[in-house]
């Protein structure tokens, strides 16, 4: 029996602020769950491309999850947690 096909999705940001442009994009693959992690329902990645000190960045984060959702609303959840960890003075 053939595995099921997973499906991909998207979901992009741009922001201009602080003298700054940043490009966000989310891909969302859903997976059926796997046999040892069964309620995992997708597989993220998420890329960053801006500057950072006026240098160009790219970063690409991985992430899993059995949360049910559309890719922006993925991306709005990821962006504020790290909003929220950017904010934290150490």
């Amino acid at each position: 029996m053939a595995a099921p096909a997973m499906v991909r999705e998207t979901a992009d940001e741009h922001l201009k602020a602080h003298g700054r442009s940043s490009h966000w994009q989310l891909t969302l693959m859903r997976v059926p769950g796997f046999a040892s992690w069964p309620s995992v329902r997708a597989v993220i990645a998420v890329t960053h491309q801006g500057k950072r000190r006026g240098k160009p960045v790219e970063e690409t984060h991985y992430f899993i999850s059995n949360l049910q959702t559309t890719p922006a609303q993925y991306l709005r959840l990821i962006r504020q947690r790290w909003d929220i960890e950017n904010r934290w003075h150490w």
